[in-house]
């Protein structure tokens, strides 16, 4: 029970870090990240550099898995559990994000949503971090 609010906790909080930080990064070299601001698409603030990205969602997937540890989620259950919530969280927010800056269809926004590169991304990281941290199971023995 407690790890939707804080799959939406910690990713919120992961968000908010970026926006907090993105001027002293903006000029960063290297790949960028696009639409990891998707409410700063219009002013073109809307990217972050790539390993900053991977850092702020990997130290949010780690509080995630350990969080998974600690409620005894196994690997599996773990990684899947967190590749899908912050999978849909960030797709959910990214679509309401572009509904409001675009002005289009919710649909549309949706549609474009599934195709950013964030939400699958943060999943990843997420999920990877569920599947390092989550509880060992042990094999049981007949």
């Amino acid at each position: 029970m407690a790890m939707p609010p804080a799959i939406v906790v910690v990713s919120l909080l992961a968000t908010g870090c970026l926006y907090w930080i993105r001027a002293a990064v903006a000029t960063w070299p290297g790949p960028r990240v696009a639409d990891a601001l998707p409410l700063d698409e219009l002013p073109s603030h809307d990217s972050v550099p790539l390993v900053v990205y991977v850092v702020f969602f990997a130290l949010a997937g780690g509080v995630l898995g350990l969080l998974a540890r600690w409620t005894g989620l196994g690997r599996l259950t773990a990684g899947l559990g967190l590749a899908l919530g912050t999978g849909l969280w960030t797709f959910g927010a990214d679509a309401l994000s572009l509904f409001i800056v675009r002005q289009i269809a919710f649909s549309a926004a949706a549609g474009a949503a599934a195709r950013l590169q964030p939400v699958y991304l943060s999943a990843l990281l997420a999920g990877a971090c569920g599947v390092l941290l989550g509880r060992a199971q042990l094999a049981r023995s007949s």
